[in-house]
């Protein structure tokens, strides 16, 4: 069973929807005419394409592999997308970018 929403946020140009929860895990969800889980996958149109706006969500619709996991040592009370990268915040003062392809962590002040 998931563990409780904590927080969300929608992305409205890419149409992503995360949905932090109490155990520190974050959700992804694709939210247009059919919401469905999401797997991001890195486009092939070069290694500086995620940079661009239109590029950062690739994806390859598939049932398992859309979540974030959660850790103890990072809390997540709010999330923000800020031009298709999605970062979470803690009442400790932690902030997270997350790496969307990798489904991890990319850079935390931890």
């Amino acid at each position: 069973m998931p563990s409780g929403i904590q927080c969300i946020a929608h992305d409205h140009h890419n149409q992503y929807l995360a949905v932090g929860r109490n155990d520190s895990s974050i959700d992804l969800w694709k939210t247009g005419s059919n919401w469905y889980h999401q797997k991001v996958s890195r486009p092939k149109a070069g290694p500086h394409s995620l940079d661009r706006p239109d590029c950062v969500l690739t994806a390859m619709y598939q049932k398992s592999n859309q979540t974030i996991p959660g850790s103890e040592q990072r809390n997540v009370n709010s999330l923000a997308w800020v031009k298709g990268r999605l970062f979470s915040a803690g009442l400790q003062g932690n902030i997270t970018e997350y790496d969307l392809v990798k489904l991890s962590p990319k850079v935390s002040n931890l």
